[in-house]
């Protein structure tokens, strides 16, 4: 298999169980985001029945250990620890749909938990013989109906990876992944870091910029850069 497909990326991820700084996991991590960010780029599309295709352009990646004193996502969904006990793994490229939007799982057995989310991307459909562009969709939840309204299950449904070089060179840049709060411990228990809207309002604007917005309650953000968006070089 060409070396160069995502099948290839993600299943060259290693992940980080075996480094012991902080600082060092981080950087390492980074470095192996990056690497699978480019060729989703870079590499292919999701290609629907033949007739739509889906190109992710930001992406979020999770990743949590299971291993004790492992490095700890509190926001993802599929751990032991928001599941409260033993959860299955994901087999290797599987999808997740969940109340976020669609998952594409690289776990590691008994070691870590790790996934992408197709935060945005851009619509595709096959019109007299072209591929047309329909729309970029920001709303990640939409992918649902960008990927699947329509088809009869009576005709079969077929997703696919296709690998193909884009005819651009995309690279990456990094911000805070959406509405991810930073947590802190409390009688054992990871909590969000929430303040009020009066203390927000009383914030400088300098400060504000730390914190975000979600059902009417104000949340600082975790600060891994773990968003990924597509750019021209």
């Amino acid at each position: 298999m060409d070396k160069n497909t995502l099948y290839e990326a993600l299943a060259g991820f290693n992940g980080v169980s075996d480094i012991k700084l902080e600082s060092v996991k981080q950087e390492e991590l980074s470095k192996q985001f990056s690497e699978v960010a480019k060729r989703i780029f870079n590499t292919g599309y999701f290609e629907v029945n033949g007739s739509r295709r889906i190109y992710p352009t930001v992406i979020e990646f999770y990743y949590h250990e299971e291993v004790e004193g492992g490095l700890e996502d509190p926001i993802m969904y599929h751990t032991n620890l928001n599941n409260k006990g033993q959860v299955d793994y994901y087999p290797f490229g599987s999808f997740n749909f969940h109340v976020s939007g669609l998952d594409v799982t690289f776990e590691k057995k008994d070691e870590y938990r790790a996934s992408f989310l197709i935060r945005e991307y851009d619509v595709y459909f096959l019109k007299d013989g072209a591929w047309i562009k329909d729309k970029s969709e920001c709303r990640s939840t939409y992918i649902y109906e960008d990927m699947l309204m329509g088809l009869s299950v009576f005709d079969g449904i077929s997703i696919n990876w296709v690998t193909e070089q884009s005819a651009i060179e995309y690279s990456v840049t990094t911000t805070e992944r959406k509405n991810v709060a930073s947590y802190h411990i409390e009688n054992n228990k990871y909590v969000k870091d929430e303040i009020s809207n009066e203390d927000y309002k009383n914030l400088p604007d300098s400060k504000k910029t730390l914190y975000f917005s979600y059902s009417g309650k104000k949340y600082k953000k975790c600060t891994r850069q773990w968003s990924y968006h597509r750019v021209k070089l």
